[in-house]
């Protein structure tokens, strides 16, 4: 594992803990809802949707105002699964790793969850 902002590795003291929080990859794929919600605020329209290309989802958020032209922003993400993860954090040295549906500790249901929270210790 790495530091995202320096790519060096990621260093723990022994016992030291790593908290991941992410969305829950197993249900957005197993759906594969692309509108996600409709919003608006003002005079404006938020539409944040996905698209699925190839192993990839594509997040966008399309803004729709009244007078002006309709503007899209979009990334694309790996959907980073549980067994991905865990197979990552054991490889780099984490004894026990642990999975929850949400920072309320609730048990992590594949088809159900929103998130993916993870407990890695060193």
């Amino acid at each position: 594992m790495t530091h995202s902002s320096t790519r060096r590795p990621l260093i723990l003291k022994s016992y030291g803990r790593v908290f991941i929080q992410i969305l829950n990859y197993e249900r957005i794929l197993s759906e594969k809802k692309e509108i996600q919600n409709v919003r608006e605020a003002g005079s404006k329209t938020y539409i944040r949707y996905y698209r699925f290309i190839d192993q990839l989802i594509e997040f966008n958020i399309r803004i729709k105002g009244k007078d002006t032209p309709p503007q899209t922003r979009s990334i694309r993400l790996f959907p980073l699964r549980w067994e991905m993860l865990r197979e990552s954090l054991l490889s780099s040295g984490f004894s026990k790793v642990e999975h929850f549906g949400g920072i309320s500790l609730d048990r992590y249901e594949p088809n159900k969850s929103n998130d993916l929270f993870v407990i890695a210790t060193k």
